[in-house]
């Protein structure tokens, strides 16, 4: 399991958030993302592109409402249908999608 650190740069605001920092975990095996947002759960498929990229599929997800939706508004976008550039750095997973937004994870331990 993987847990937001930072969206381009910034480190992201999980304030309001019921479920606390966002993550991700990612099964090869099963080709499946899965994870939160700090509001709702999401899940959907991905596999393993040439040079390093994740290619996503739609992303489902339940709708609760909460009182801060911009964490979870940008994983989503950046999550959703997308080639995404990954490189993992010791404890630290980055994705960056192909307009270059940057979504850094820590390892979760």
């Amino acid at each position: 399991r993987w847990v937001l650190e930072t969206i381009d740069g910034v480190k992201a605001d999980t304030a309001g958030l019921p479920k606390g920092r966002p993550s991700i975990e990612l099964d090869a095996e099963r080709g499946r993302i899965t994870g939160h947002g700090g509001c709702n759960m999401f899940s959907g498929t991905f596999y393993a592109g040439a040079e390093n990229r994740i290619i996503t599929g739609s992303l489902a997800a339940t709708k609760m409402a909460c009182e801060n939706m911009k964490p979870e508004n940008e994983i989503i976008r950046s999550l959703a249908d997308a080639a995404l550039q990954y490189s993992v750095s010791g404890d630290l997973l980055t994705l960056t999608t192909a307009s270059g937004k940057k979504l850094v994870f820590k390892k979760f331990r």
